[in-house]
């Protein structure tokens, strides 16, 4: 892409700037231009270039937890993953496209029983506290 002149988002260096790359935030669009050594910009776990403020908020949004093994084994049995599982679940929870129109991150719903029953789920476990 070139802008003003120079050219951003690709692996080569910008004419106008001899040892230059240029690139924006994939997310907000902000000039996130590196040095000579920097090269072109790091690509985030889901294949987008985000500079460092969206990346920290991207960050916010991971969880880490210990799975108990009886479910990775049922995963495991069942032939797939337990973060298929759990991108499935969270999917279908929030109505989210179908899987065969995944989002760039991966998360798509399983169809409109699942989604209806995750639902019932949440609201049952959760909300009746």
């Amino acid at each position: 892409m070139n802008r003003g002149g120079h050219e951003f988002n690709t692996q080569e260096y910008c004419p106008r700037c001899p040892g230059v790359y240029h690139y924006s935030c994939d997310e907000c669009n902000a000039d996130c231009t590196g040095g000579a050594a920097a090269g072109p910009a790091t690509v985030d776990t889901d294949g987008r270039r985000r500079c460092a403020a969206c990346l920290r908020r991207h960050e916010d949004r991971r969880l880490a937890l210990n799975l108990p093994p009886e479910f990775i084994a049922l995963c495991k049995g069942d032939g797939t993953t337990p973060a298929v599982v759990l991108r499935g679940f969270i999917a279908d929870l929030c109505g989210l496209g179908l899987v065969t129109w995944a989002r760039h991150d991966g998360y798509g719903s399983n169809g409109s029983d699942e989604r209806m029953m995750a639902r019932a789920y949440y609201d049952r476990a959760w909300l009746r506290r």
